[in-house]
């Protein structure tokens, strides 16, 4: 309603309404002769600047996207991507119930959404292995050693590097004076200090410019300077997963995994995430700087699928009767969610699925990576299979497929049919508990099943129709974080005018 609204002149003619019936009670009580009181001069200069239109506060629309929501409905420091993708979904899913909208007209989301190809290619076999995975944020990690100054950033290390040993030298001598010396400075006589105390001033005053240096030493800072186009090169290149569980060997080895872009939407947005988890399992921000070009071409950036001459490898565990499934590292999920990287016990599994339990750093980093993933806290399901480094949501666009046992149990418990028994542990994610106390509340149970099937052809119908366009891409708007950690800071965002200023 509210974007119905705006959208349309339905707000301006409530206002001209209403000051017209202002005008008319006016006159009615003090006569034909009635003027309205003029407006300041700074009222009647914004209208001559603006133009005559409804504004919505930020604050409406915050509280308006986030109700309901268990972060976004709150005051607290919130994630801009996480945000971005919760208001994606909310608009996309107002768009599905939505009779004012035509069909012809695209969704909000579909201008986003980017499949992204994954190449794994076993070092063993050579047998290869494509995947494909659906996003609407291209996500890209920061290469400190990618920079175009590295020169000048080793050689400002190395300059602070001697500034402070030569400081901690300086005070180590202080340390190592003659006991003597101290004795004598303990037999001050009292107009000694007197002298000091008087002198103690002048001191503060010629340590001011040398503070004034410190402060002009921070600001000769020499920062890494890295391209955008140079991390999207890197976002390209092969890398290599030790410990990986081949399904035609079934044995631990080396794959090669490469990222192409399957799709390009006609609007892409980029995330470059400065975050990374350091030693001490803390995030910490990459403290760089990223020139971002106002064009960019991405058609290198286009996958070309399976090859003819590409063999492809088998699913599961290959052809090995009886092959064990694999099941997440216990100690790595219980690592993962005591030190607070996982905030589900099932995301922690399916970091350790991802990686094929090749260590905890490994699975703390896929976590980084796919934190923003929608079924990220699911279930894992039963028909999982064995592909490490998976994208997290898979080629299925139907997410999760209940277990014909448990449609079967329901069935039987609630006397109704296993089709409505099937939706029903879809929406408890199986839980067959969930699932009864589901079928039971609803008010009008085959009108919402109606609903329901409807909405899982519009998002088939949505699955198959992503836009392939154009790899050519101008900057529309930048949002850059201001701190140094992931609770605090402050988010500002520069958008281009339709003039060219931003």
């Amino acid at each position: 309603k509210l974007t119905v609204g705006v959208s349309t002149d339905r707000y301006i003619k409530q206002r001209d309404e209403s000051l017209k019936m202002d005008l008319d009670k006016g006159k009615d009580v003090y006569g034909d002769g009635y003027v309205p009181r003029n407006k300041d001069k700074k009222e009647e200069k914004k209208d001559e600047e603006g133009t005559s239109c409804v504004a919505i506060k930020p604050r409406m629309i915050k509280r308006l996207i986030g109700s309901g929501h268990q972060e976004f409905s709150t005051n607290r420091q919130q994630d801009a991507v996480e945000y971005f993708r919760h208001f994606i979904e909310f608009m996309n899913r107002q768009e599905r119930s939505s009779k004012l909208l035509s069909k012809d007209v695209p969704g909000l989301k579909s201008l986003f959404k980017l499949k992204i190809e994954e190449r794994l290619q076993c070092q063993q076999s050579q047998k290869v292995r494509y995947s494909t995975a659906e996003d609407i944020v291209l996500k890209v990690d920061v290469d400190l050693a990618l920079a175009t100054n590295m020169k000048e950033v080793e050689e400002y290390k190395k300059k602070k590097e001697e500034e402070a040993k030569a400081k901690k030298d300086d005070d180590g001598d202080d340390k190592m004076k003659d006991k003597t010396e101290d004795k004598d400075k303990e037999k001050d006589t009292d107009e000694d200090k007197d002298k000091d105390k008087d002198k103690e001033p002048e001191k503060d005053k010629e340590t001011k410019p040398e503070e004034v240096k410190e402060e002009k030493k921070d600001e000769d800072k020499v920062l890494p300077i890295i391209p955008l186009e140079k991390l999207l090169e890197r976002y390209l290149g092969d890398s290599m997963i030790n410990d990986w569980l081949s399904p035609a060997t079934n044995k631990k080895g080396q794959v090669k995994k490469t990222v192409r872009m399957q799709t390009f939407p006609d609007y892409l947005a980029i995330q470059v995430q400065r975050y990374y988890i350091n030693a001490s399992w803390i995030p910490q921000k990459h403290d760089c700087i990223i020139p971002v070009p106002e064009e960019l071409n991405l058609e290198f950036m286009r996958g070309k699928g399976k090859q003819d001459n590409e063999e492809e490898l088998p699913k599961g565990g290959g052809n090995v009767n009886a092959a064990p499934k694999l099941e997440a590292d216990a100690q790595i999920v219980s690592t993962l969610t005591m030190l607070g990287l996982a905030a589900t016990e099932n995301a922690a599994k399916r970091a350790c699925l991802a990686v094929q339990n090749a260590n905890a750093d490994m699975a703390a980093a896929w976590l980084m990576e796919h934190m923003g993933d929608a079924n990220i806290n699911d279930p894992i399901e039963d028909d999982s299979g064995g592909s490490g480094g998976g994208g997290g949501g898979g080629d299925d666009a139907g997410g999760y497929k209940p277990d014909p046992e448990k449609v079967n149990e329901l069935n039987m418990i609630t006397m109704m049919s296993k089709e409505y028994c099937e939706i029903a542990l879809i929406q408890a994610n199986g839980d067959s508990g969930r699932a009864a106390e589901w079928l039971f509340s609803r008010d009008n149970l085959d009108e919402e099943i109606a609903n329901l099937k409807n909405e899982q052809n519009q998002i088939k119908k949505e699955a198959t129709n992503i836009s392939d366009g154009k790899s050519e891409y101008k900057l529309m708007a930048i949002i850059s974080h201001l701190g140094t950690a992931t609770s605090h800071g402050h988010y500002v965002a520069h958008i281009k005018r339709d003039d060219g200023n931003w």
